[in-house]
């Protein structure tokens, strides 16, 4: 009787841990923000505008832009690159190091999407990269402690949903040395703002609302998927809320948490119609630029 007893307690056991494996396998993985952070700051970059009487005028952290692809592709705000002038310094395209330091380089704009405000870039030579262990042997006039490992985001193609976990990486308000990660969720995705600016009839219901109050530099910047780790829109635009006037009538403005994006069916659209090959670059590939 007693062994009956133990066998069925050790029956039942088993079955629970099969059906708590079962449970844990089916539930999505969540990624951190520390290991988001870690895989793919090095896919970010900063688009720098340089006045043309630089340096009596200082330059100007424009926006946020993030590779795509092996080639040195970036996917960017279409009005990020208003200021671009083909083949001057005007814009430039900064890759931070690992000493703080950045290398400003030259890009082109390959195509603009004005409709759902984004652009296709690329920097000029494409990359130039190489095993980071054969950087670290002395093969290149750069010191050690300068080096950038370089990656680059996938893309989703799938359905965005309300809830989504969600994290930013950008360069908002003029942050330097490197990119400022932010955390929050998908708001909406068929919301109506009437305090955004042309969202959403402008752009026929065609982006979507982050719970992160970003800023000005965060536009261009991608919106990475918590549960999968790729990039499920683009930063395009953030909401302001009412001003606060006090009593003595001083407008203080307000950050309402929210921003527009523009989800990456329309970044594929654009990288396919420039045959733009998704091969991602990890950190497992020990690469630097």
């Amino acid at each position: 009787m007693l062994m009956r007893i133990w066998y069925a307690l050790a029956l039942t056991l088993v079955c629970m841990i099969n059906l708590a494996s079962a449970v844990s396998s089916s539930l999505p993985k969540t990624y951190t923000l520390e290991t988001v952070y870690e895989n793919d700051s090095p896919a970010t970059l900063q688009i720098v505008y340089m006045p043309p009487d630089f340096p009596a005028q200082p330059s100007i952290v424009y926006g946020t832009g993030f590779f795509v692809g092996d080639q040195g592709y970036f996917i960017t705000a279409d009005h990020v690159v208003d200021k671009y002038e083909k083949g001057t310094p005007r814009e430039t395209a900064v890759i931070h190091q690992q000493d703080g330091g950045g290398i400003g380089l030259w890009f082109e704009l390959v195509e603009e999407d004005k409709q759902h405000d984004l652009a296709l870039c690329k920097i000029i030579g494409g990359f130039s990269l190489k095993k980071s262990s054969r950087l670290l042997q002395g093969q290149t006039g750069r010191p050690r402690k300068s080096l950038r490992r370089v990656t680059s985001f996938a893309v989703a193609d799938r359905v965005i949903k309300a809830g989504e976990p969600i994290a930013l990486l950008g360069f908002p308000l003029g942050a330097f040395v490197t990119p400022v990660i932010q955390g929050g969720n998908v708001a909406a995705t068929n919301a109506i703002l009437t305090s955004a600016y042309n969202f959403p009839g402008f752009h026929g219901g065609d982006n979507f609302i982050v719970s992160v109050a970003g800023n000005h530099g965060n536009s261009g910047g991608p919106v990475i998927s918590l549960t999968t780790n790729e990039v499920i829109g683009v930063l395009v635009q953030y909401v302001p809320a009412p001003l606060i006037t006090t009593a003595d009538g001083y407008q203080i403005p307000q950050q309402s948490g929210l921003m527009v994006a523009v989800p990456t069916k329309f970044v594929i659209q654009l990288l396919k119609h420039n045959h733009v090959a998704l091969k991602t670059i990890t950190l497992k590939d020990d690469l630097a630029f």
